[in-house]
């Protein structure tokens, strides 16, 4: 590894004793091709530092600046384009090599965004502790979705502000931190607030003794303790439906609760559900999976759909469609003590149609954007029918804890299906949402607009073939 000294900074510590001290800053690159800088603590040990003229701690050519204007402000983010960030454990000055015991303020500074960073288990903060130490302020205005320490991290307490951020940072502000996973660190009782705002589905894994709390969330109605899993149990999981859920690990819900809102619309009054925690279903409400694709009764394509039992608790990880049945709203109950496990791959909870192997029902609780659906070829559910994903339409994702129809093997593609639940499949009851989105375009009465929100006038015979649009809330491809 090759190992410089880049830069010799002489810092003031009193003017009145005139006492000067050298701050040495090293260079270290790793296998990965990164590199990073530190100090030495005088101890024996490292510290991860951004130098005196370094925006971040690392740099390397996995590391690339994307200009992101979201929320009307445009900022340079800091990418770290891999899967993992793994922060070294040990760092070389290239005659010593020494552990990393702790992350300076500033050392990941505003907009450094990755999907994941591990944490050495070298890390153990400072005993004396100080606003500054064990790691205060060290991922300050952050981007990252992931933390983990690795088994054996010896940090007793987070410093103020390390993970401090604003919703409006992210370039959405529904997509934001998913877990902080601590589990394996021996974190005592503290008075410190290393969290300034987190997103609601935010989950902190902690040991039994941590007292440890988020600050502020983005809605008023989620506390500081809500999704706190403390030795393996949450005493309260409260999710949001609106933003993304991921857990590294499976823990028990002493509590478990969604907020969602299912209501009667037009048609069947039907949409889809996936859930990381066993539900029941409230009276008033089926749930069904899919069981082949095929044709209805009038020869259309169309996903086949069977009802489940009326009773029957729904599995966590398990996608469905779900159905209004006494035209009501209705909200799920809260649910007691149920196993909540890892976020699985979505390919293995996936449901193959059984008498067609081209075809599988996906359930997801992350967000998945328009480049990835497409490339999947997701088909949603609107109305009664399974749209395609349009390219280049943000508008078209899958939104968390719903369901989507894709083939793994590529079968040939259609612009839609029809939707049949097994219980009602009468010529009536499959195109009644159908007629009257039919007699919706034919009226003039309504404007069309595009899938990306552009009104189209009122003239259905004006409208381009072979693209989908929108009229009175429901869509349809024109032939």
């Amino acid at each position: 590894m090759k190992t410089k000294i880049t830069t010799l900074i002489l810092l003031l510590l009193g003017l009145s004793s005139g006492k000067i001290q050298a701050k040495t800053y090293y260079h270290y690159t790793d296998a990965e091709g990164l590199t990073w800088t530190f100090t030495l603590d005088g101890n024996g040990g490292a510290v991860l530092d951004r130098g005196d003229n370094e925006e971040h701690c690392v740099s390397g050519p996995l590391i690339i600046n994307n200009t992101i204007t979201s929320n009307g402000q445009t900022n340079t983010h800091t990418i770290y384009t891999g899967d993992v960030l793994h922060i070294p454990a040990y760092v070389s000055d290239g005659t010593n090599t020494y552990p990393v015991r702790n992350i300076s303020s500033f050392a990941f500074n505003y907009y450094f965004t990755a999907e994941k960073v591990i944490l050495p288990s070298t890390l153990t903060g400072y005993s004396n502790y100080s606003y500054n130490e064990n790691m205060g302020e060290g991922f300050f205005h952050t981007l990252i979705r992931r933390f983990v320490a690795e088994p054996g991290c010896q940090l007793h307490e987070l410093g103020n502000l390390a993970f401090a951020y604003n919703f409006f940072n992210f370039p959405e502000e529904t997509e934001g931190v998913l877990y902080y996973d601590f589990s394996e660190c021996p974190l005592v009782q503290s008075t410190e607030y290393p969290f300034y705002e987190t997103h609601d589905n935010a989950l902190l894994f902690t040991n039994a003794v941590s007292n440890q709390a988020f600050h502020i969330r983005r809605k008023s109605t989620f506390t500081s303790t809500d999704n706190v899993v403390r030795a393996g149990v949450c005493a309260t999981l409260h999710i949001d439906d609106e933003e993304s859920f991921e857990s590294p690990r499976t823990f028990t819900a002493t509590q478990a609760s969604y907020d969602r809102v299912f209501s009667n619309v037009a048609g069947k009054a039907v949409s889809t559900l996936y859930l990381p925690y066993p539900t029941d279903l409230p009276t008033g409400m089926r749930a069904y999976t899919l069981t082949s694709k095929g044709t209805d009764i009038n020869g259309d394509k169309a996903f086949m759909f069977s009802p489940l039992p009326d009773g029957t608790r729904l599995q966590a990880n398990t996608p469905y469609l779900v159905q209004v049945t006494d035209g009501q709203s209705h909200t799920l109950p809260t649910m007691h003590n149920v196993t909540v496990p890892a976020t699985p791959n979505i390919d293995n909870t996936a449901v193959v149609a059984s008498n067609d192997g081209n075809w599988k029902f996906y359930g997801t609780t992350l967000k998945i954007r328009n480049d990835k659906a497409f490339a999947k070829k997701a088909y949603y559910l609107n109305g009664n029918k399974w749209w395609q994903v349009q390219s280049g339409v943000a508008n078209d994702f899958i939104a968390p804890f719903r369901c989507f129809i894709s083939s793994p093997t590529g079968a040939v593609a259609a612009p839609s299906f029809f939707m049949v639940l097994e219980d009602d499949n009468t010529a009536d009851g499959i195109k009644a949402l159908e007629t009257e989105t039919n007699t919706d375009i034919k009226s003039g009465k309504y404007p069309f607009y595009s899938v990306d929100g552009k009104q189209m006038g009122n003239d259905y015979n004006k409208l381009e073939s072979g693209q989908m649009y929108i009229v009175n809330g429901k869509k349809f491809y024109k032939i």
